[in-house]
């Protein structure tokens, strides 16, 4: 494995626990909150590929949800580092060969898969300890950082294209 490939899944983890940290809105009825590091989750598997994008997503996630004292960050664990894996597959992971709207509509694809993913994990676990209601509850605002989490990754994306191909990763 390659030394730049552990340093940036590292790097992106830690920008995963600040950004997660640093915008927080509760979510009471399932003792969670909302947050904007689902733009990075989403990012990091896009750009590390599946394995360092489900470890980048998933520690970064954990890391804040302990800091935070969120009493089910192993849950977090692995659903955001699903969600950062899936678009790391290779038949949707950034390619440096192909033009940048195919690589922006295997990212668009990718990111909603990968949305519904965290949402849908998130509804399953609730429902399994809260009950239905709960778990209906936060789906809304699961799918709302979802969708926050779509856009601010394919807005970053846009910026960071042409400094994505030079990267040998």
């Amino acid at each position: 494995m390659k030394t730049r490939l552990i340093t940036v899944t590292a790097v992106m983890a830690a920008l995963i626990t600040v950004t997660t940290r640093v915008v927080q809105i509760p979510t009471p009825v399932t003792q969670g909150y909302l947050n904007a590091g689902d733009i990075l989750v989403i990012l990091a598997g896009f750009i590390l590929g599946p394995r360092m994008g489900f470890i980048a997503g998933g520690m970064g996630s954990m890391i804040a949800d302990i800091m935070t004292a969120y009493p089910f960050f192993y849950i977090t664990l692995i659903v955001k580092g699903a969600e950062g894996a899936i678009p790391g597959f290779s038949w949707w992971r950034f390619n440096p060969r192909i033009s940048r709207s195919a690589n922006i509509l295997r990212l668009l694809f990718s990111s909603i898969i990968a949305a519904f993913v965290m949402a849908g994990g998130y509804f399953l676990f609730q429902w399994k300890v809260f009950g239905w209601v709960a778990a209906a509850a936060g789906l809304v605002p699961n799918m709302f950082q979802g969708a926050l989490g779509i856009t601010g990754t394919l807005l970053i994306y846009s910026a960071l294209d042409p400094y994505l191909r030079r990267w040998d990763l």
